[in-house]
């Protein structure tokens, strides 16, 4: 059996212009596998398809390249499986995928921005065959 592909979801955030009214549109995540807005420039709707067993790691990095931007947490939201389990954690925010295909999960992850405070975002991760 092959080695499934791990996949790098990046956070990128418009610090400049965050406030807790617009965290879907100025927090944006992509992946190297295909992931993307479910309803365009709403990223909660983010979905990030992972195959079975791969790890997922998570990077965060401010749009102007200068603010402090961190995580704080990642948590599970709502029913249904254990996609990400454990959850990622400092100081590497990487997870392995577990599950059967089609498997998925809502999770939350909040972020600290330099001199504007918390936010969170509450994207979902799905197993991909």
């Amino acid at each position: 059996m092959p080695t499934p592909k791990d996949v790098l979801v990046t956070v990128t955030v418009d610090t400049s212009a965050i406030t807790q009214e617009n965290v879907r549109q100025t927090i944006v995540l992509s992946d190297d596998n295909g992931g993307s807005d479910q309803t365009p420039n709403d990223s909660c709707t983010f979905l990030s398809k992972i195959n079975d067993k791969a790890k997922v790691t998570f990077e965060i990095r401010a749009k102007d390249g200068s603010t402090s931007v961190s995580f704080v947490s990642f948590n599970k939201t709502g029913l249904g499986p254990n996609v990400m389990n454990p959850m990622p954690h400092a100081p590497k925010w990487r997870a392995t995928a577990n599950g059967k295909s089609k498997d998925r999960e809502s999770y939350s992850f909040t972020i600290q921005v330099e001199n504007k405070g918390e936010f969170t975002l509450d994207p979902e991760i799905e197993i991909f065959p």
